[in-house]
C-alpha cells in the first residue's frame, strides 16, 4: 500500500503482477492477504504474470463445503436430522479464472479513488488496469 501512495504521489501508474501457481486452478484457494488486497484495489480482479506478455486475470469468488444430512436418534427415541446443506468457507476462496491477456495490447490506466471494506484500505492510485474491466472511455488526464 505505502509503495502504492509513493507512486500516486510521484503521478505513475502502477500495475501489480503476481507469479501464477496451477494452486489458483484447484478446487479451493486461500489468497495471501496481499492477493486480497491487490483484489480489492483492482475491482475484483488480480492480474497473474504467465510469460513474455501474456497475463491471466482471477477473481476470488466465495468457496463452500457440503455439509451432508445426517438422521439420529436420541436416548428417548426421537430422531435428530441436520446438515443438508452449504457452508461458506472463511479462509478458502474459488480462484475464477478469466481472460488471458496481453500486457501492451489490453491494459490502459485508471485512477483508482480511496476506499476501505472488509479490514482492507486502498488508497487513491494510478493503475493499469484490463481496458474490458472499465470501458474504453474511462482514463485520467
Amino acid at each position: 500500500m505505502r509503495r502504492t501512495i509513493d507512486y500516486y504521489r510521484k503521478g505513475m501508474c502502477v500495475l501489480w503482477l503476481l507469479q501464477w501457481t496451477p494452486k489458483l486452478d484447484a478446487a479451493r484457494y486461500t489468497p495471501k492477504l496481499w492477493e486480497k488486497w491487490i483484489h480489492a484495489a483492482y475491482y475484483g480482479r488480480v492480474y497473474y504474470w504467465i510469460e513474455g506478455l501474456t497475463v491471466v486475470s482471477y477473481r476470488f469468488d466465495p468457496a463452500f463445503k457440503s455439509v451432508p444430512k445426517k438422521s439420529w436418534y436420541t436416548e428417548d427415541g426421537d430422531k435428530i436430522t441436520a446438515g443438508g446443506y452449504s457452508q461458506r468457507l472463511k479462509r478458502h476462496r474459488t480462484a475464477v479464472r478469466e481472460k488471458t491477456l496481453n500486457l501492451a495490447r489490453d491494459f490502459g490506466p485508471k485512477q483508482r479513488y480511496w476506499w476501505e471494506g472488509n479490514g482492507l484500505k486502498v488508497p487513491d492510485a494510478k493503475l493499469y488496469m484490463h481496458r474490458g474491466d472499465y470501458g474504453k472511455s474511462a482514463s485520467f488526464s
